[in-house]
């Protein structure tokens, strides 16, 4: 099995922990229950609003489940409201999410910002970046310098998305996870 496959399936089963995961007594977690209702009020309101269609927040402290709550809409036309379990496409979301996870690596000292990020992901060794850009075409070029944690989550490492070959793949993402997965 491949080093990204088992990434992956590690990812993949650490989210379905976290969905599995019963809310828990917010003392439990050393959280204030009064801040956790006023948080999941706050994404209500926001639902109600129309600012978003839905939300689902979990929040965790210390390893245990604080609060875990729903509010919103999963499809708006069809009025069916949003779960816990609903499944949805998070799109740039996971950017700070990632970012915060970086930052407690970096606060442990398991990750340097400044380091190549081959170091500690070696698909990126050999890496290529865009110089121009077409509709139709793609003009690649070697970095100056290896691409770094900092220039991945700062977004100046000069990759972009996909290429043409990918642009539909890539444009096309209203598909269920069924047809996701039969692609």
């Amino acid at each position: 099995m491949s080093l990204t496959v088992l990434r992956t399936a590690l990812c993949f089963a650490a989210t379905l922990l976290l969905a599995a995961a019963p809310p828990l007594d917010p003392g439990k977690a050393g959280m204030d229950p009064a801040r956790l209702e006023r948080l999941a009020q706050r994404m209500k309101a926001y639902a109600e609003q129309g600012v978003v269609a839905g939300t689902v927040t979990l929040v965790a402290r210390r390893g245990a489940v604080a609060g875990y709550d729903a509010s919103g809409w999963q499809d708006i036309e069809a009025r069916k409201p949003m779960r816990p379990d609903s499944i949805f496409q998070v799109m740039s979301m996971t950017k700070p999410v990632t970012a915060v996870a970086i930052q407690l690596l970096v606060e442990e000292g398991k990750v340097r910002i400044g380091d190549p990020v081959e170091k500690y992901l070696p698909e990126f060794r050999g890496q290529w970046v865009v110089e121009a850009k077409t509709p139709l075409t793609m003009n690649l070029r070697k970095p100056a310098r290896a691409i770094t944690v900092r220039d991945l989550l700062t977004h100046t490492s000069c990759m972009t998305g996909p290429g043409p070959a990918l642009s539909d793949l890539y444009t096309k993402m209203n598909r269920t996870l069924s047809e996701a997965v039969g692609l």
